[in-house]
């Protein structure tokens, strides 16, 4: 049985912008989503990627990649910050 999952960002990075949503998403539909909550953020091409939920002191949860075999592992939807995305970066 497949567990679906609601489109919901999530900012999940550290020093450089990573927005997730738990689950594998239509790649237009999870973008049309980051550009509307985040039209600033020059955010690269989605990824479908496996994480491990686990507990992190000081957070609510923390979340490491790891395989689609993995015992624990959660679909997800990620894209990563992209500076080249922005109109006349050098390529």
């Amino acid at each position: 049985m497949t567990r679906e999952y609601p489109l919901e960002l999530e900012n999940v990075g550290g020093d450089v912008y990573m927005l997730m949503s738990w689950g594998h998403h239509d790649f237009d539909t999870f973008m049309k989503a980051v550009k509307e909550a985040y039209p600033t953020w020059p955010m690269g091409a989605p990824t479908h990627e496996y994480f491990v939920k686990h507990p992190k002191k000081g957070c609510k949860w923390a979340a490491a990649p790891c395989d689609r075999e993995h015992r624990r592992a959660i679909p997800a939807t990620v894209t990563y910050e992209d500076y080249s995305v922005l109109e006349g970066a050098p390529k």
